[in-house]
């Protein structure tokens, strides 16, 4: 515990710089929250706990001269540690560091999503957890999504789903989720509104509506059994999406998967699901901050193996977009929280313009 109360101050510290910055370029953020362990994506669980989370977070506004980035309404980057403390955790304490994207949907209403590393005081402790069938790794990915209430110009509710997992890359890998709910409190100026909330239109950009596909090319694991094991994976997704602001976008999505492991998992487990093309409907939700996107969606799975116990899938990528209409990205694909298939994506957006 004394180890991971360093790390923290130092990660406050390189976050909370002693010299001066502008007000129009970033301001720091203290959250106390509580929030409850869920292991094993089930409420019922025996090992789920209950715990209070730390985080500092140094948020950086994104400049410009187009009157939308000089409003509240403002995407921003941030750089978050955070101290989970829950005694009773099945592998202990958590720290963990995430680079974070904010982007408002509303005037008072924002979603945010981070990416980084975190670590547990106890992650290879056997002696509580005698399979040690959660974490099996001193360190891993760290998922951090959740949406942001602001009630005043000081202070802030935010709700967050915490994720962590080693994607797969040791055994055994459950994963551990928090449900967190907190208080956030901006320091030193923070953005306020300057004016009324617009449509945050530019004049080279109009509300758009796009019809379009992506072809997926990676890997998958063989989740759902004891050998772990790499197999090809396709993916074909057909969406459809409205992209109301230069930053922001959102969607539905019709997956169509051919898992390379089905084939694998059929004679040993006598599967009556015998042809390996999956189908999915997700919704998503897509950021962007100039040619770069981060889209998070999360989905039903529609058709699949009946070893697919968890149907309800998520999936996170980044994306390169060079132009309006085609992009390329790298998408972790996951089955109730734990990464499942690798995806490199080629996409094309067919738009249309919406009328303001």
């Amino acid at each position: 515990m004394k180890k991971m109360l360093t790390l923290l101050c130092v990660s406050i510290a390189f976050l909370f710089p002693f010299h001066s910055v502008s007000a129009q370029s970033a301001y720091n953020e203290l959250t106390v929250a509580g929030e409850y362990l869920v292991t094993a994506y089930s409420f019922q669980s025996p090992h789920n706990a209950v715990g209070m989370g730390l985080e500092a977070t140094r948020w950086y506004r994104l400049d410009g001269d187009d009157e939308w980035i000089r409003l509240r309404n403002h995407p921003s980057l941030g750089l978050k540690a955070s101290l989970g403390i829950t005694p009773n955790a099945i592998c202990g304490h958590r720290i963990g560091l995430a680079g974070m994207l904010r982007n408002p949907i509303t005037p008072v209403f924002d979603w945010q999503m981070g990416l980084g590393i975190s670590a547990y005081s106890r992650p290879l402790s056997l002696v509580s957890n005698a399979e040690n069938e959660y974490i099996s790794t001193l360190f891993t990915f760290f998922l951090d999504f959740g949406f942001v209430f602001h009630l005043s110009d000081r202070t802030c509710l935010q709700l967050q789903l915490l994720h962590s997992s080693n994607g797969n890359l040791a055994r055994p890998n459950r994963g551990l989720n928090y449900l967190q709910a907190g208080l956030a409190f901006p320091l030193g100026n923070p953005p306020t509104a300057e004016g009324q909330w617009t449509d945050i239109r530019t004049k080279s950009f109009e509300r758009q509506r796009e019809v379009g596909f992506a072809v997926m090319i990676g890997t998958t694991t063989s989740r759902h059994s004891l050998q772990m094991g790499l197999f090809p994976c396709y993916n074909v997704s057909l969406n459809y999406g409205v992209r109301p602001r230069p930053t922001l976008a959102y969607g539905a999505t019709l997956d169509f998967w051919y898992n390379g492991s089905h084939t694998w998992l059929i004679p040993r487990y006598h599967d009556y699901y015998p042809v390996p093309v999956y189908v999915g409907a997700q919704g998503y939700t897509e950021g962007f901050w100039g040619p770069l996107s981060l889209k998070l969606g999360v989905g039903y799975t529609l058709i699949s193996s009946t070893r697919v116990e968890v149907k309800v899938y998520e999936r996170l990528g980044a994306y390169y977009n060079f132009d309006p209409r085609c992009y390329v990205g790298l998408a972790i694909n996951a089955h109730g929280g734990q990464a499942e298939f690798v995806e490199l994506t080629f996409g094309y957006r067919m738009l249309t313009a919406l009328k303001p």
